[in-house]
């Protein structure tokens, strides 16, 4: 597999998580009653309001253990760290187009 391959694959798995979990981060916070989601993970709504202004900080501070907390309620945020960086390539000079060239 080649880079562009390779990339444009993690991008579409990064792109295919933001937009099934849409409903859970696309709503503005504090602008509604109840969130749209809340119905359909009533058991991540009370978690999150149980929350400690602690262990809020402690998971803000903490990404990974953020994202196995959240997982445990949505399963399918346990893929956020195979796509949350870019992969890193190598920089092939013959991979830019004629007329491209570095001095």
């Amino acid at each position: 597999m080649n880079q562009s391959t390779a990339l444009r694959e993690h991008f579409q798995r990064l792109s295919r998580l933001l937009v099934d979990q849409a409903p859970i981060w696309r709503p503005v916070p504090f602008s509604l009653p109840e969130l749209p989601w809340e119905s359909q993970h009533p058991a991540l709504a009370g978690a999150l309001g149980r929350l400690s202004d602690e262990h809020c900080a402690a998971l803000e501070a903490d990404q990974p253990a953020l994202v196995r907390w959240l997982a445990d309620y949505i399963p399918a945020l346990a893929h956020i760290p195979a796509v949350d960086t870019v992969p890193a390539f190598s920089a092939d000079r013959t991979d830019y187009p004629a007329g491209f060239e570095r001095d």
